[in-house]
């Protein structure tokens, strides 16, 4: 005899968002430091918008940070070494076990593991990261950095919204039960 129990349609996996993300933000940011690194000298500064209002704001100045961000920690550099491998490890193990339709989670861990290796890359390489994004008063930074920190805040602000999601669910199975013994 055959089943002819309809089976549920199943989600549409994600898993490749990660691998993609990470692998664009990765070029991104390999790319954008080697045409800094052909452009400008160690300190030099490249206005492109100087007397445009707010604009202005932007520049490109070529750095050395062998720290962290905000050029913090300078000597810290085998540090972050460590810590950008067991990040990019803990990425790679922690995904597989998320749910397949879940792009978001794929995409936000895509750009904090692209951003990480960017770097890594660049501490393995040349023992320091080039940073070259310049805007108004705030540090220096790079795409690897503004991926990472973007991913950052989106898993946070994620997992707020699931967390406020998940006791909306409780109060609400509360309630019913509740109801039920009325």
């Amino acid at each position: 005899m055959i089943d002819s129990t309809p089976t549920p349609p199943r989600r549409r996996s994600w898993r490749w968002l990660l691998p993609l993300t990470a692998l664009l933000v990765l070029l991104l940011d390999q790319w954008t430091k080697a045409e800094i690194i052909d452009w400008l000298a160690i300190n030099e500064t490249w206005r492109p918008w100087a007397g445009t209002p707010l604009l202005e704001l932007f520049a490109f100045t070529h750095i050395k940070n062998p720290g962290a961000a905000f050029g913090m920690f300078k000597s810290a550099g085998w540090f972050f070494v460590a810590v950008a491998v067991v990040v990019s490890l803990g990425i790679l193990w922690y995904a597989p076990r998320l749910p397949r339709h879940h792009w978001w989670m794929f995409l936000i861990l895509g750009m904090q593991l692209g951003g990480a290796l960017g770097n890594l890359i660049d501490r393995l390489r040349l023992g320091w990261v080039t940073d070259f994004i310049h805007i108004g008063n705030f540090a220096i930074f790079n795409v690897a950095d503004s991926a990472v920190v973007v991913g950052t805040l989106l898993l946070a602000l994620v997992l707020t919204r699931e967390d406020q999601q998940e006791k909306q669910r409780l109060r609400m199975r509360d309630d019913a039960a509740l109801s039920s013994l009325d």
